[in-house]
């Protein structure tokens, strides 16, 4: 990992810390449907068939989608669980991820 990706993965476990971020298909379909996403993040390695649904579901909310050059087991490292989907619910946090992109 580089710097950049360090303080990117630094940056999301604090949003963790802060209990606005989740992970997971499941917990970004209800994040998604119930209006709590406010970014919606996936991984470089996410299969295409939950990337369509995951974006299909964003695009129909309104919810900002982006890829990220990192994989589930960075995702594993930084956050103790391994995700190809990470879900931001304060636009705060997600104004600052998306400076880092």
């Amino acid at each position: 990992m580089n710097s950049l990706n360090d303080g990117f993965l630094s940056f999301l476990g604090l949003a963790k810390k802060a209990g606005k971020l989740y992970l997971g298909f499941s917990s970004a379909v209800s994040c998604i449907k119930y209006g709590f996403a406010k970014l919606v993040l996936v991984t470089n390695d996410l299969s295409k068939n939950t990337f369509k649904k995951v974006s299909f579901l964003a695009d129909q909310n309104n919810i900002c989608i982006k890829k990220v050059k990192i994989s589930m087991v960075c995702v594993e490292k930084a956050l103790g669980k391994k995700s190809g989907i990470i879900i931001l619910t304060d636009q705060g946090f997600s104004n600052r991820i998306l400076d880092f992109l």
